[in-house]
């Protein structure tokens, strides 16, 4: 390796030509401190898993426990409700209460929420931030707030009301071999941490280990920061009696 020979010299900047060592002119100067400055301007960022109940990061590998409901079938499970001999209900109950929760113990039960949070240990602003989590996994249901059934409601008014369909800022893109969350933070100040302000759902029907590709892009992040997260969710099977549907139904607040 060849190097320029002589004391270097004072005020002077030296660059890398190939094998050599020679210094740089004007513009090789500015390209420098352009480049410099960039850098300094990039927000430092930090990913994390959250449990947005609890407000608390999931580091390390992320382990669930849960249970996947088998339910009995339709013919088995009884109406709800006191109606009248025209079989109109006196109370605007929901009829349909105990088939309801039925459902929502299979579709929801298993499910579990996740949030992200991401800080920020620069002192750049990290503008308008957007984490993507990726996940291709046939088997693994990934479902956003909108998505996720309802929980029952005992009068027709409750059942009506109760939608997820307006959350904003969280949003799921479903593909043939994989599935994509999107999850829109915003601002995140330096020094501070974002959560999402609502979670995503994951559920799997029987246990399965899988990997999440997680990109985070933002208007002053010049290159999507990229991570992985690995998941092991263990679930056992269950089969729900009528009996314990109609428990869980009558136990609802309304």
């Amino acid at each position: 390796m060849l190097f320029r020979s002589g004391k270097l010299e004072a005020n002077t900047v030296y660059i890398r030509r190939g094998d050599t060592t020679d210094t740089a002119d004007p513009d090789e100067i500015a390209q420098m401190g352009a480049k410099s400055e960039e850098s300094r301007s990039q927000p430092v960022l930090e990913f994390s898993f959250g449990d947005l109940a609890k407000r608390k990061k999931l580091d390390g590998a992320i382990r669930v426990q849960t249970r996947c409901f088998e339910i009995p079938d339709d013919g088995e499970i009884p109406g709800y409700g006191t109606n009248n001999a025209f079989g109109i209900s006196l109370r605007n109950e929901n009829e349909n209460l105990y088939a309801d929760v039925a459902l929502y113990l299979r579709d929801v039960a298993h499910l579990e929420p996740f949030a992200v949070v991401v800080t920020n240990g620069s002192r750049t602003t990290a503008q308008q931030v957007v984490v993507r989590i990726r996940f291709a996994e046939p088997e693994l249901e990934v479902l956003s707030p909108r998505e996720r059934r309802p929980e029952p409601a005992k009068d027709r008014f409750g059942k009506l009301m109760r939608t997820d369909a307006l959350i904003p800022g969280v949003s799921v893109i479903h593909g043939e071999d994989a599935s994509e969350v999107e999850m829109e933070l915003g601002d995140i100040q330096p020094g501070t941490s974002a959560w999402s302000r609502h979670p995503f759902y994951l559920g799997c029907r029987t246990s399965k280990q899988f990997e999440a590709e997680i990109s985070i892009s933002g208007h002053n992040i010049a290159e999507p920061i990229r991570l992985k997260q690995q998941f092991d969710f263990e679930v056992e099977s269950q089969r729900a009696s009528v009996e314990e549907v109609i428990a869980l139904g009558d136990r609802l607040g309304g």
